[in-house]
Parts: C-alpha cells; sequence; structure tokens
C-alpha cells in the first residue's frame, strides 16, 4: 500500500463512483482531518460510464497541518438538476520523513 504525505503534490486522486455520468460534471469533496473543513475540487471524468473520476494535486491542496484520514467521495451534477454521490474513500496523510 502507498504512503501519502501532506504537502505532497504528484498526487492523483482517482475514484470510481459506479454509476453512468454521462453529461454531468464531476466533483471530487473531501473533508479535513484536523480542521473538519470540508472542500471541493472540480474532477476531470476519466470514463464517464462508470463514473471515474480524478484530480491531480496541486501546491497547497493537502497542508502540511492536516495529517490524518481524510475523507474523498466524488459528486456528479446533471443539466436537469440531479446530483449523484459516491462512496466515501479514506486516506491517510503522514508528516513528512525528515
Amino acid at each position: 500500500m502507498a504512503k501519502y504525505y501532506v504537502g505532497q503534490t504528484k498526487l492523483r486522486i482517482r475514484l470510481t463512483m459506479s454509476v453512468n455520468i454521462t453529461g454531468g460534471s464531476a466533483k471530487i469533496k473531501y473533508k479535513r482531518p484536523v480542521s473538519k473543513t470540508e472542500g471541493e475540487w472540480t474532477a476531470v471524468i476519466e470514463t464517464a460510464a462508470t463514473g471515474v473520476i480524478y484530480y491531480d494535486v496541486t501546491t497547497g491542496d493537502i497542508p502540511t497541518t492536516e495529517f490524518g484520514e481524510w475523507l474523498f467521495w466524488g459528486e456528479a451534477t446533471f443539466s436537469d438538476g440531479g446530483i449523484a454521490e459516491g462512496e466515501v474513500v479514506r486516506i491517510k496523510f503522514h508528516t513528512a520523513p525528515n
């Protein structure tokens, strides 16, 4: 199993929503472990038929003060106003090695 670190930027978060999201737009939503704040990133739809989405983490997305277990889930929104949400995925981020 891979080990992830806070402050890491060479990381792609990929989720499978297991629902067809053709014609929709997607987000990856998250909840931080320390501050408990929630947020979202605009996701790229990789495979609409199975709901595979991803987001490439950039500088500042995983702050060094937010180590611990992050919660991630996908959300798709459709033109008719419908929303589909995926299951929560837990990823543990460690403090950076010295």
